[in-house]
C-alpha cells in the first residue's frame, strides 16, 4: 500500500518518492530542481533535526523545517529479504 504524505512525517531511514509540491515558491522550485530533488526521485531520510537531511542520488541535502512540510512524498515498502 501506498500513501501520500509531507516529508517532514517521514523519520530517519525511511525512503519515499518525491511526487509533489505544495506553495513553494517559483525560486524554490528552481533552487530544488537545480540539486535534482524533482517530482520521480527516489530518496531517504537521513537525519529530522535541526533540518531534514536527505540522500537522493549522490546528493545529500538538508531542507529546512518548513520546506519539508510543503514537499510531498510516497512511501515505499523496505525491500523484502531474498
Amino acid at each position: 500500500m501506498v500513501s501520500s504524505l509531507t516529508l517532514d512525517a517521514l523519520r530517519a531511514g525511511e525512503r519515499a518518492r518525491l511526487v509533489g509540491y505544495d506553495g513553494i515558491s517559483e525560486h524554490e522550485l528552481q533552487r530544488l530542481a537545480a540539486y535534482g530533488l524533482v517530482p520521480g526521485v527516489q530518496l531517504t531520510v537521513l537525519q529530522r533535526k535541526p533540518a531534514v537531511i536527505l540522500r537522493f542520488h549522490q546528493t545529500e541535502l538538508a531542507v529546512e523545517p518548513a520546506l519539508a512540510k510543503a514537499i510531498y512524498v510516497s512511501c515505499t515498502p523496505p525491500p523484502r529479504p531474498l
